[in-house]
This record gives structure tokens, sequence and C-alpha cells, in this order.
């Protein structure tokens, strides 16, 4: 009986895992859609047969001389049915508002910090004709910055992060189940293949944070199912692997580096501080039962934010990391697909509006503690500026994969 009850607390954390959002779904968001992901613990191998890095890869040995603990608000924080919701578009009633390209499909993924929109776009009717597309807010030119290299019908492009400076993009393709990843360099116009995976699933995610010196990537495994970080450095254009165990969400806050490791079978999640000069790792905050985990890690930059699932609630709080503390902001029973800026927090949660079929996307003020009602669609955020997809009609007279059409939506800027 002792060994069915723990491996129903087993299963139950893994299936919990199982709906972590890892921030980049590159395959099926391009389609409206969102599948399950499964993480484990057990170390990922240094060099991987399945995957290919362009560039030299080495391992980074780092030790954990350090503890701290991060203790929690005692103050339980208001559900999102507890906030008198402001309507989003008191927000952007002075904003400017863009068509889609008449022409073009475009499915936007990704606002960088120069309100440059970038996604997919499509010349064809049938997804024959992919390419990564930029759409520049400043002056509303639209335009084509690569073709996709596969001319399967079951490939697509997907973008994982962006500034000023790069694009980093997927092609991912199904049916060699194969992913190949991209910088593209905007100030050369030049592209470059710096890593490339075999036997992949459909479903996969990868994340990428662009920092000074480089980037930090949390790559998929496909010999165990597991994820790794590696640093790819801008100076020798070499990987380095930063963490061999299963883990997800890295983020850069105030010059250090943060991510989560999950060990299912343990039920343990840990918050890890990572000084990659000094290759030093702190646990910071750490779960030890399927019942309460970390389930997200994000920042913008300043400010560190973190999901914690709580039984069949999620609380969505602020890491005082110089009082060595988690404030609370607001909990529900879904939260996902986090993004945040300087002033804003949003997310993808349950509906709480009539006449919507869609899950519904959430905005809340961080400063003013404001919760904002949205009735339209996804809310894209940058370092200082927003793009929201407003509704035309009702979400329920919306058909699906028809969103980003001009008979049914406008993109929206606030900055």
């Amino acid at each position: 009986m002792v060994e069915q009850k723990q491996q129903w607390k087993t299963n139950k954390f893994n299936i919990r895992l199982c709906s972590l959002n890892l921030g980049i779904i590159l395959t099926l968001t391009l389609c409206g859609c969102q599948e399950d992901l499964s993480l484990s613990s057990d170390s990922l191998p240094s060099n991987n047969s399945q995957s290919t890095n362009i560039s030299q890869s080495t391992n980074m040995e780092t030790s954990s001389s350090e503890i701290k603990t991060l203790s929690e608000a005692i103050v339980a924080p208001p559900s999102t049915l507890d906030y008198g919701q402001v309507p989003i578009s008191d927000l952007f009633v002075d904003s400017k508002r863009y068509e889609y390209p008449y022409d073009t499909r475009f499915i936007p993924t990704y606002l960088s910090e120069n309100n440059v929109l970038y996604g997919e776009g499509d010349a064809s009717s049938d997804r024959t004709a992919l390419f990564l597309a930029s759409y520049d807010l400043n002056d509303g030119e639209f335009k084509k910055i690569a073709d996709m290299n596969s001319q399967s019908e079951q490939a697509s492009i997907g973008i994982i992060s962006a500034d000023k400076d790069l694009v980093i993009y997927e092609e991912s393709d199904q049916s060699n189940n194969t992913s190949r990843y991209y910088l593209y360099d905007l100030k050369n116009n030049s592209v470059k293949e710096i890593y490339s995976i075999a036997n992949i699933p459909a479903l996969h995610y990868t994340q990428a944070v662009i920092s000074s010196n480089g980037i930090m990537f949390n790559f998929y495994n496909p010999e165990n199912g597991f994820y790794t970080n590696q640093f790819y450095s801008f100076q020798d254009e070499n990987f380095t692997v930063v963490e061999n165990d299963n883990c997800g969400f890295p983020i850069e806050c105030n010059g250090l580096w943060y991510y989560l490791k999950i060990d299912n079978q343990n039920l343990v999640t840990q918050l890890i501080e990572l000084d990659l000069s000094t290759r030093n790792k702190t646990v910071l905050y750490e779960t030890n039962n399927g019942d309460n985990y970390i389930s997200g890690l994000y920042s913008n930059g300043t400010e560190m934010f973190i999901t914690v699932n709580k039984g069949n609630e999620i609380y969505l709080g602020r890491v005082d990391l110089e009082n060595c503390q988690i404030e609370y902001l607001i909990e529900s029973d879904w939260i996902e697909s986090v993004q945040v800026n300087e002033d804003y927090i949003s997310w993808l949660g349950s509906n709480t509006l009539s006449d919507r079929v869609r899950p519904q996307y959430y905005l809340y003020d961080i400063n003013k503690g404001v919760l904002y009602q949205n009735d339209g669609g996804p809310i894209f955020l940058a370092d200082n500026s927003m793009v929201w997809v407003e509704y035309k009609k009702k979400d329920s007279e919306i058909n699906k994969g028809e969103i980003y059409q001009n008979e049914n939506t406008d993109l929206v800027l606030k900055s």
C-alpha cells in the first residue's frame, strides 16, 4: 500500500510537470496548439550523438559551495477572480493599429526591444512557401528575412529570441524529425547555422536568452527526453555545457544566471543561481514533494518572477533576492506562457469571460497591482513596449486558425 501511494504521488508529480510550458513552443504554437512536456532528472551526456554542435562544445564543471534559503510571504495572494478587472482597451486608446500584409499570411510570435514583430510568413495557401518575417512597427515595413531551407510541407519556422542585433530561430521538419538552429545577424544581413538535433519529436521546447557576451540555450536531448543548458559564446563561437542534469527556464538577472532543476524520480525542483564567471552554483529554493513544485522562472533583467504549483493552484510571485523572500502577487488554476517586462506580466490562463472558446490572455500591472480584462488575443511584451492582438469580433465568431487576419483582428502597439 505504501509503494502504491508513493507511485501515485510520483505519477501525479510527473503529470503536473508535463504541463510545464518552457516558454517557446516552436512547432505547435504556430497553429495555436499546446501539448504536454515531459521532463526528467538523470544526467545528460556531455556528447550527444544525436545532436550536432556546429561549433565546438566543452563541459563546465561547477560546484554548489553556498546555500541560500528563500522564505515565502505569509499573506496568501488574491486570485484572478478577486480583482475588479479593468478593460485592456483602456491602455490602447491612443495607440496605433496595424493591419496584416494582404499578400502574405503572417503569424507573429516575438516582439523585440526595438518594436519589430517577428514571426512566420507564408506566401502560399498550403504552407509550402514559409519564411522568417519581420514587421517593423516603427515604419510599418514588412519583409522577408530568411527562407526556409526545408521544402517539406511538414516543416515550420519559429522565433526563439531576438534583440536589435540578432534573431535566433529554429527550422523544425517533422518529415525527418530534425531541428536546426540559426543566428541571423541583422547588421550584416547574414545567417549562420549553429546547432542541429536529429530524432526530435514534433512537440519540443527550446529556450534562448541573449546576453552581452553570449546566448544561454536550453536544448532537448532525444537520447533520454531531457533538457540541458548550454552557453554559446560570441567570442569563440563555441558551446559550453552549463548544466547536465534535467533543467529549464534559464534567465539572466542583474548579471547572474538562474534556472530550474527538475527531478521527477525524487519529486524535487530547485531554483539554481549560477555565476558564470566563477562557475559557482547556489541552491536558492527547493521543493521536495509532488503537491508543491516550481513550474516557471522569468525575468525582466532586473527582477525575477516565479510560478509555484501548490496543490491545484498556481502562485505567481516576485523573488526578492536582497531580502531572500518570495512575494506572491496572484494565484489561479492555470498560469503559463508567462512574459514580463519592467511594468507588466502577461500569461495564458482559464477563461473568465462569456462567449470565449479559446484560453484567455491576462495582463497585470506590476507597480499598480491592476489586472486587465482581455477580451482579445495574445499579448507580446518587449522591454518598454507591447503589442496586443485586438479582436474585431467575439472570440466565438473567429474560426480556428483565422485569428491573424485583417477581418478578425488588429495589431496594436503601446510604447
